[in-house]
């Protein structure tokens, strides 16, 4: 298997697993609300959400009715996809599109592991002080 399908099926499973962590704490802080216990804060609601959990968040919300009615905290869940666009659109016009490094992975695979653990000489990293 490719080292560009297995980060795709990291990525997948990271996403999956973002998600399915963010529905089960807006399900737990819905409990927690209906029994006035501790609660998750909204911050941090919002926060695994933003970092890939965002379908999992709209789902509970939807399914377990949380967090429906708060309009700020809606407003800035629902903002999140389009943060996530933004992002995409401004990183696909930089020159990091150029660079390709699912190749250059490919690249560093492919080679031999005796290569990988050779280092460079120490006057590349190093610059002399003083005389």
């Amino acid at each position: 298997m490719s080292i560009s399908v297995q980060l795709l099926l990291a990525g997948l499973f990271l996403v999956v697993l973002i998600n399915f962590a963010t529905y089960e704490a807006f399900r737990w802080d819905k409990r927690q609300a209906q029994s006035r216990g501790w609660r998750v804060p909204e911050n941090t609601l919002l926060g695994i959400a933003l970092l890939g959990g965002w379908f999992g968040a709209k789902l509970a919300q939807h399914k377990h009715r949380h967090k429906t009615r708060k309009m700020p905290f809606r407003r800035l869940l629902d903002l999140i996809p389009v943060l996530w666009i933004v992002l995409i659109v401004v990183l696909m016009q930089t020159p990091l599109k150029d660079l390709h490094p699912l190749e250059y992975l490919e690249k560093r695979a492919s080679q031999s592991t005796s290569s990988q653990f050779s280092s460079p000489a120490p006057h590349k990293f190093f610059k002399r002080v003083g005389n």
